[in-house]
């Protein structure tokens, strides 16, 4: 799953693109997508593209309970120059691995 949505940078509508698992967490999400876009329009145009589906269908869905995006416009993130749309995506854990807090399964 990481491979494949990493594999997702070469897509023309992308300026950075992450996936990794999560080190700390107080929820059930294990792992995160992080991913940035010139403009609104990229975002969408990602959204959309067939390869982002087919990664999302084939490989995300397939091994994810749930999956929460956030997304969001500004001007600067971070150290990172000027960028006008992001998203931030979770990824919840897959079933029958035990919670974090060792109570029964997801």
């Amino acid at each position: 799953m990481l491979t494949s949505l990493n594999g997702l940078f070469s897509l023309d509508q992308i300026t950075h693109i992450v996936a990794a698992p999560l080190i700390r967490t107080g929820s059930d999400f294990t792992h995160m997508l992080h991913s940035r876009y010139t403009s609104k329009e990229d975002l969408a145009a990602y959204s959309s593209h067939p390869n982002h589906v087919s990664v999302v269908k084939d490989s995300v869905l397939p091994n994810c309970d749930d999956i929460m995006a956030v997304d969001w416009v500004g001007d600067v993130l971070g150290r990172v120059s000027v960028v006008s749309a992001s998203e931030w995506t979770a990824t919840g854990k897959r079933e029958g691995e035990t919670r974090a807090n060792g109570e029964g399964k997801v």
